[in-house]
């Protein structure tokens, strides 16, 4: 699978990313149901086809799946995304550590403070940012970011230089945006040009646009602002689907 590099971070990213905090493409259950040596597999599948970009959370109740993934390929060789909405110095190091333990890992690709839906939240978290910098320059956290679903935090938060990457929901039919696609676009662009990392969650609409499985993805993918498109996963067969897509078929 294609990789792109992901802004101007040192990372390099596949157009596409095994999400685990939404619903898979049939959209009947997130990927905390599923057994985590079922998900594993899922997992290797998709790393063995290209797809070595994974997105979780501390709060998604993934990391096991993660985890014992991650005792059947190279570490290096995966993007490991989480988030956390940490909002102390205290607070996020005690999530990283954690992190750290339930993943046995010795850092994270990419950390991003989750769920930024408000200048207030921004600010409320502001100390657990600047952990995660003093985290950066030890090496433990290679990139640090943040998700959204406004588009007003969007807008602000698309031109902090603190921020390394921007997670925001995307989706043809505009479900779960609270603005048009041209407005998400415009500030998705401006990341872009900022040298952000940009990869878009919610591309099925948690499975509420599943029918158009296809044309959905391809759609995310065809936006020249966007490195990649993180989409839910629960079985193989879905696996399949979508290196097809993302392959161009």
């Amino acid at each position: 699978m294609q990789k792109v590099k992901f802004g101007r971070t040192n990372i390099e990213v596949p157009r596409l990313c095994i999400g685990m905090g939404s619903y898979g493409a049939k959209g009947i259950s997130s990927q905390a149901e599923v057994s985590p040596d079922y998900y594993a597999i899922i997992l290797q599948k998709a790393f063995e086809r290209g797809i070595n970009f994974w997105d979780t959370s501390d709060d998604y109740g993934t990391y096991v799946h993660v985890a014992q993934a991650l005792k059947s390929v190279k570490r290096e060789k995966v993007i490991i995304a989480t988030k956390t909405h940490a909002a102390t110095e205290e607070e996020m190091q005690a999530t990283v550590e954690n992190t750290l333990k339930e993943l046995n890992t010795d850092y994270i690709d990419i950390f991003l403070m989750h769920e930024v839906d408000s200048l207030h939240e921004y600010h409320r978290r502001f100390l657990a940012l600047n952990r995660m910098h003093k985290l950066k320059e030890k090496g433990i956290i290679k990139a640090v970011g943040a998700s959204t679903h406004s588009i007003n935090s969007l807008e602000f938060l698309v031109n902090l230089s603190e921020l390394d990457v921007i997670l925001t929901n995307f989706n043809m039919d505009e479900i779960h945006m609270d603005a048009c696609i041209k407005h998400y676009s415009k500030a998705l662009e401006i990341a872009h040009g900022n040298g952000k990392g940009v990869y878009v969650m919610k591309v099925l609409g948690e499975g509420k646009i599943a029918h158009k499985f296809d044309e959905a993805v391809k759609f995310a993918l065809s936006q020249p602002f966007i490195h990649s498109a993180c989409v839910g996963i629960n079985n193989m067969d879905e696996v399949d689907d979508l290196i097809k897509v993302g392959n161009g078929g």
